[in-house]
């Protein structure tokens, strides 16, 4: 992806990334949201359809989402996504607060 609102760049440069992983191998995604902003929070369609794309091809070795540094912005997508989620996503998700 070079341009940071192409969604379909960004969407199947994450596909791409994540298919590398060894479906024997488990993996643990941190996400550092400290300057997570409006300007993110408003691509909602790239959020739904990330969500979609760890939820529905990569979360069964996906052990462990860990946010650090959430924003409000963060907290609010992640209100939006989470009907995009699979339960499973949703269990392994942890908010780092300090």
């Amino acid at each position: 992806a070079t341009l940071y609102n192409d969604i379909e760049g960004i969407l199947e440069h994450y596909n791409g990334v994540l298919s590398e992983i060894p479906s024997n191998k488990y993996w643990e995604w941190t996400f550092d949201a400290k300057d997570f902003g409006i300007k993110h929070a408003i691509e909602i369609t790239l959020a739904s359809k990330m969500a979609s794309l760890i939820s529905n091809n990569f979360s069964n070795n996906l052990r462990k989402i860990n946010v650090i540094n959430p924003t409000t912005f963060i907290n609010i997508t992640l209100n939006i996504v989470w009907p995009f989620l699979s339960e499973h996503t949703r269990s392994i998700i942890e908010i780092h607060y300090s």
